[in-house]
């Protein structure tokens, strides 16, 4: 504990109160220096930022996996009226078994 608090005390550069009446009272917690809470105010900039980018990429994922999942629907009514419509009759099993049916997850 010894060891943990003479840490804190370099990376703070101030020390402990000798009169606070217990470790932990607010009169023995050092304020952060000013270069300490630019700093946080970068990384908080920079997570809003991150998640911003995030949410932007999982709209974008959606409207493509919707738009796939449309293009197929269209792609197998087209293969099925061009199936009914054919002179030679090709089952519409055969001509549909190479379109995929599985939409991948969106994972959020």
């Amino acid at each position: 504990a010894e060891s943990l608090e003479a840490g804190l005390e370099l990376r703070f550069g101030t020390q402990r109160k000798a009169d606070s009446p217990w470790p932990g009272s607010p009169e023995s917690v050092p304020m952060p220096s000013h270069l300490q809470l630019q700093e946080l105010d970068a990384y908080a900039e920079l997570v809003e930022q991150l998640r911003s980018e995030v949410a932007m990429e999982r709209a974008e994922r959606e409207v493509s996996a919707r738009n796939l999942a449309a293009l197929r629907d269209s792609y197998r009514l087209l293969l099925l009226r061009s199936s009914r419509d054919c002179s030679n009759q090709t089952p519409v099993k055969a001509s549909m078994a190479a379109v995929p049916t599985a939409v991948p997850p969106i994972v959020h």
